[in-house]
């Protein structure tokens, strides 16, 4: 192959948006997600839902196997917990960045929708990082809580956006576009920004930085002389605590116990939802199936490549 058409080879899937991907499917579909016991206890249940991961509303595809996308997991656990008159709360341990604002907002509306519908105890407990899309989620929960260690806040919006117009003109090669209005083409790559695109992407930050906001204001009603969380950057949770953005610092077992003496449950049995079973299931067993390890997972979807778009997002994480 020349080094010509190998250039225009890679110029063509790093513009084309989320590149090329061939999947093999391997054994056939998915099983039904069901419940695993991760420890043993009374009849009465508490589930463990993880959210980990970069949060988006495709799933995950690779050469050797694709994973659902945190949205479809989510509205599945969600069901069989609703389903099952044992289940009496939730523990939603989240361990994420954020991600894009659709997904990120979908995983609020599904987590507020059946709290509501169901009346049953959602409880949001942060790991490693539970910042921006990922902190957006948990503000559907009745309470909040974070490791002493954990990475949070970082509310706000991030743009991102690819220019390869320098790149393109370096190496020859010019595209057109022909669009009905001077701002339909705003944020392409093949050219640089103008005035006016600049201006339409900083009214979409603002609004939804807005959004953001609000909820925070609605869900949390936070210490008004604590501003410093509407920056946009991360925080401890120490911080956090202190501005009223979370309800405690504990961790998982703690918060556990805190479940338990609230809703007056004699050893409840603790159980997850996966798409297959586990030969040694665990507390922590919600956290290994999303890819990484017990409570402090690096998962699979964090390595996913982002596409320019609007994110809940907390950069760097």
């Amino acid at each position: 192959m020349s080094p010509t058409l190998l250039r225009v080879l890679l110029l063509a899937a790093f513009i084309l948006p989320g590149g090329c991907t061939i999947v093999v499917p391997l054994g056939g579909s998915r099983p039904a997600m069901q419940e695993v016991i991760a420890q043993p206890g009374s009849r009465d249940k508490i589930a463990i839902i993880p959210i980990t991961g970069i949060i988006q509303s495709t799933e995950s595809k690779s050469v050797l196997r694709s994973r659902p996308s945190p949205v479809a997991s989510l509205a599945s656990r969600l069901r069989l917990a609703e389903q099952d008159a044992a289940v009496k709360a939730v523990l939603l341990t989240i361990n994420s960045p954020g991600g894009s604002v659709a997904a990120s907002d979908l995983l609020y509306h599904q987590l507020r929708d059946f709290r509501e519908r169901s009346g049953k105890l959602v409880v949001a407990q942060l790991l490693d990082v539970g910042a921006s899309g990922g902190y957006y989620s948990a503000l559907a929960a009745d309470e909040i809580h974070a490791l002493p260690t954990s990475i949070t806040c970082s509310i706000g919006v991030i743009v991102v956006q690819v220019s390869a117009d320098k790149l393109l003109r370096n190496h020859g090669l010019e595209i057109n576009a022909y669009t009905s209005g001077e701002r339909k083409d705003a944020g392409a790559p093949y050219k640089a920004a103008s005035i006016k695109d600049k201006q339409l992407f900083t009214t979409l930050v603002s609004d939804f930085s807005q959004q953001f906001f609000e909820l925070v204001t609605d869900r949390r009603s936070p210490d008004a002389d604590a501003r410093e969380y509407t920056q946009g950057g991360v925080c401890t949770a120490n911080q956090a605590l202190e501005w009223g953005l979370i309800d405690g610092i504990h961790y998982p077992e703690e918060t556990i116990e805190r479940i338990r003496d609230n809703l007056k449950l004699d050893q409840p049995t603790l159980v997850n939802y996966e798409y297959q079973h586990s030969n040694n299931p665990s507390l922590y067993q919600a956290s290994l199936q999303a890819g990484g390890s017990p409570f402090n997972p690096l998962p699979e979807s964090f390595s996913t490549r982002l596409t320019p778009g609007i994110y809940y997002l907390a950069n760097n994480w």
